[in-house]
């Protein structure tokens, strides 16, 4: 491994870390194990545990050559903290049409592409639904200070009119 005892030691313990492992069973039978966090570490086994095994082990000699380089070893993305911010850039046609489905919908863009991102990443309909209820809430709230029945109009579900219904005056 080229490194000294204290390196390898410190490699080892790093790698015991939660990181994050996927697992592949190939054509072959074989298991494939890969870890997220450093997409060049991959191994293989007979079973999955086999894999993992030898994952950690590809894994922590990773680590020793990024501590013999001087470079950072990264964070497990389980012990990483994130703000909830990102920046996303779009291209203009697609960023105009997300603009306009977000608008349709009465959310601001933001809140349209955290429902969206929310369920493509597995939360489902359910953590947008609740996005879309929690919007709708804050501005319901927002008007009812001052407009109380415009409040209860953005409420009501819009009414449907069929042309074989019989008219009123």
């Amino acid at each position: 491994m080229g490194t000294d005892n204290f390196s390898e030691h410190r490699a080892r313990d790093l790698a015991a870390r939660p990181y994050t492992f996927t697992l592949a069973q190939g054509e072959d039978a074989v298991w494939t194990a890969q870890v997220m966090e450093l997409p060049g570490v991959i191994a293989e086994g007979d079973t999955p545990d086999e894999a993992i095994t030898e994952g950690r082990e590809a894994l922590s000699e990773m680590i020793a050559y990024y501590l013999d380089e001087g470079r950072t070893v990264p964070e497990p993305f389980e012990t990483r903290e994130f703000s909830g911010r990102t920046e996303l850039r779009l291209n203009p046609e697609l960023h105009g049409r997300v603009v306009k489905m977000a608008a349709e919908q009465g959310v601001s863009l933001n809140r349209w592409l955290a429902a969206a991102i929310a369920d493509a990443a597995g939360s489902g309909r359910h953590t947008a639904t609740i996005a879309r209820l929690d919007e709708l809430v804050a501005r319901m709230e927002q008007l009812a200070g001052d407009k109380p029945t415009e409040a209860l109009r953005i409420a009501e579900p819009p009414a449907t009119y069929s042309s074989d219904q019989p008219t009123t005056d």
